[in-house]
Parts: C-alpha cells; sequence; structure tokens
C-alpha cells in the first residue's frame, strides 16, 4: 500500500510540474539584428535574484513609457519577481513558498539613478555584457511585453534610489522565476542563455560572465 501511495504522490508531483511548465511563457521577441553599437548591460546580484542595468539615453524613455515618471537620469534598473514577495522586504516562510509553489501575480522593479553602475551598488556581484544597440532594444521590448500594459500605475514603492513596483502579466512560480526571466531578458539581446536551468541567481550571473565580463565582486 505505502509502495502504490508513494507511486501515486510521484505521479502526481509529475504532472503539477507539467501543468506550471504550459504555464511558464515568456515574451517573445524578433532575432537580435546587427546594429550600431555596443552598449552596456550590467547584471546586479541582489540576494536570491539580479537586475538589469541600461544606459537610458541610449534606451530612450520611448523604450517604456512609464519611465517618463521618472526623473531624468543616466541609468535604469529593471527586475522582476512574485508580487507579494518582491515588494516586502519582511515577507516570511509562507510568502516564499507560496510564490514557488503556486502560479502567483507578478511584478516589475524600475529604479532610476545618475552615479556609475559599481557606485551605485558598491556591496553587489556585477557583471557587464556588450551588446549591439538592436540587442538593447531586445531586451527593452522584452521588459515591455513583461509588463501590465504600456503605462501602468505603480502598485508599491521600490526598494533603492527613485523606484517603484509595477504589475506584470506573466505568471510566477517555481518554474518561471526571477532569475529565468532575467536569462530570458539576456537571450533576447544574443546572449548565450538557457532559461530553463537558469534556477539560481549564481547560475544567471556565471552565465552573464560568459557573455560578457566580471567587474565587480560583493565585499
Amino acid at each position: 500500500m505505502t509502495r502504490w501511495l508513494r507511486r501515486g504522490l510521484v505521479g502526481a508531483l509529475l504532472v503539477w510540474i507539467a501543468v506550471l511548465a504550459v504555464q511558464c511563457e515568456q515574451p517573445t521577441v524578433d532575432a537580435v539584428e546587427e546594429a550600431s553599437g555596443p552598449h552596456t548591460v550590467y547584471v546586479v546580484r541582489h540576494g536570491w535574484h539580479a537586475g538589469l542595468v541600461m544606459p537610458r539615453a541610449a534606451l530612450g524613455d520611448a523604450a517604456w513609457p512609464v519611465l517618463g515618471d521618472f526623473p531624468p537620469t543616466a541609468y535604469v534598473e529593471v527586475g522582476w519577481g512574485e508580487a507579494a514577495y518582491y515588494p516586502n522586504p519582511d515577507a516570511g516562510l509562507g510568502t516564499l513558498l507560496r510564490a514557488g509553489l503556486w502560479p502567483t501575480k507578478s511584478v516589475v522593479h524600475m529604479a532610476v539613478f545618475d552615479e556609475p553602475v559599481t557606485d551605485a551598488f558598491p556591496q553587489h556581484d556585477i557583471a557587464a555584457i556588450q551588446v549591439s544597440r538592436a540587442g538593447l532594444h531586445q531586451v527593452a521590448a522584452f521588459v515591455r511585453q513583461s509588463m501590465h500594459n504600456a503605462h501602468p500605475d505603480p502598485v508599491a514603492s521600490g526598494h533603492y534610489h527613485e523606484s517603484a513596483f509595477f504589475l506584470s502579466r506573466l505568471p510566477y512560480h517555481g518554474l518561471n522565476n526571477c532569475n529565468q526571466w532575467a536569462a530570458h531578458a539576456l537571450r533576447a539581446a544574443g546572449c548565450d542563455m538557457v532559461p530553463t536551468r537558469t534556477l539560481r541567481v549564481t547560475r544567471l550571473m556565471h552565465d552573464a560572465q560568459s557573455c560578457g565580463r566580471w567587474i565587480q565582486s560583493a565585499p
């Protein structure tokens, strides 16, 4: 009886994983074209996830109309995560488990700043990736398609600098997490990323370094 129960539980788990995989949608973008550049995309590690920093002048505020609500700056950083866990610095274990085990809503975090990236994030691991102008705009298109609409209202204050959270249209769960989202964005820019294997931030940072170079290690 125990053996049949164990087999039943394993079967149910496999079915659930398949259901989650089906829901693991990501925005689609066209292939990267050769264009002028290069531009630098920075991958900044924040604990268990990472943010992508881009030069705002090269990007242009038209990439995301919501950027017009922020003061003019040199850089913009974007990240993505679970809607209840990501904005809440005091989220408990229950919120963390719910974020990983069950499809939930998600948010995009957007922050703007002027200082050099290593000065803005002096305590963080950072990789730098050179991309073409087309590659940069492919990342922008990916982020734009991740958002709930072209100009969403903020749903929460951001974590640092001038920043805010905005509702995303994507489901979040254990097989569609923040590091996989960042890997999809970098693959759109031309990096050789495999998002399905990028469950952990350590893998994301390793692959980002392989696509570019390491410029700063956390103290």
